[in-house]
C-alpha cells in the first residue's frame, strides 16, 4: 500500500489531481491515461514493473478518489484491501 500511496502522490504532483476512474484509476499509475491534458503532464510509470501490485492475498486493491466509504477519515483518496 505504501508503494501505491507514493505513486498516487507523484501522479498528483505531475498531473494536478489524483487519477479518476475515467483515467483508469490505479492503472493510470502504470499506463498513460486517455485525454490530451493529462497525457501531456503524465510522467510515469509511477510504479516499477508496469503493473499495479496486488494485495497479500492476490486480490486487486480498491481505489476511490474521492473516498467513497471513509469520507470523514480520508480527504483525498482511499486504497482498500479486502
Amino acid at each position: 500500500m505504501a508503494t501505491i500511496k507514493m505513486a498516487l502522490q507523484d501522479y498528483q504532483t505531475d498531473v494536478g489531481h489524483f487519477p479518476t476512474k475515467a483515467e483508469g484509476g490505479l492503472q493510470a499509475l502504470v499506463k498513460s491515461p486517455k485525454g490530451d491534458k493529462v497525457r501531456k503532464k503524465w510522467d510515469g510509470p509511477y510504479i516499477e514493473g508496469g503493473e499495479v501490485p496486488e494485495d497479500a492475498w492476490g486480490f486487486d486493491f480498491e481505489y476511490n478518489a474521492p473516498p467513497a466509504r471513509y469520507k470523514d477519515k480520508y480527504r483525498y483518496f482511499e486504497v482498500i484491501s479486502y
